[in-house]
């Protein structure tokens, strides 16, 4: 996996399946805590100062602060019908869960902005990268900056071969 030099400078880290099942769609939520909470604590990850998205395959972006820092992905306690994360807090952790979508961060080193988001088909489909761009845009208090992005890992094509129902919904050169 490449990761760039910016995203180094975060506290950034992802699960494998060594680490356990990390969704409560798909698992005990005792079970999920329990290993979210065994893999925070390897990167020093305050399980209360994390928040998480529902992640329902929408291309709903919301802005989160130190005060949804109890929204803190131990059992179920999300913020609802969102697929991703925003926020200029600092030591606040955002948290998505990913299996064949890919996840997207977007940094504004200058004004301290971070936010990322699992980007489905459907999700980018609808335009959640644009969202994501606009909602940390909308924090930069005036102070225009470049943003820098990372695609992480997600399904290769190999292993998931789409239909024109899937291809339709995007522009032919993609």
């Amino acid at each position: 996996m490449i990761v760039p030099d910016w995203l180094n400078r975060l506290n950034f880290a992802f699960s494998t399946r060594n680490d356990g099942e990390m969704s409560f769609k798909r698992a005990e939520k005792e079970t999920v805590a329990e290993n979210r909470e065994r893999f925070l604590a390897v990167y020093n990850i305050d399980p209360l100062q994390t928040v998480c998205g529902e992640l329902t395959h929408s291309s709903n972006v919301a802005i989160v602060s130190g005060e949804d820092a109890g929204k803190n992905c131990m059992y179920n306690e999300w913020i609802k019908d969102v697929d991703g994360l925003v926020t200029d807090t600092p030591g606040l952790a955002l948290l998505t869960t990913h299996a064949d979508c890919a996840p997207v961060i977007i940094f504004d080193v200058q004004n301290r902005i971070l936010g990322q988001v699992h980007a489905g088909w459907r999700g980018l489909a609808d335009g959640i990268i644009e969202e994501l761009v606009m909602k940390v845009r909308s924090l930069n208090k005036g102070i225009n900056s470049s943003l820098s992005a990372w695609i992480g890992p997600a399904i290769r094509s190999c292993c998931y071969p789409v239909g024109p129902e899937v291809s339709s919904q995007f522009p032919p050169e993609c």
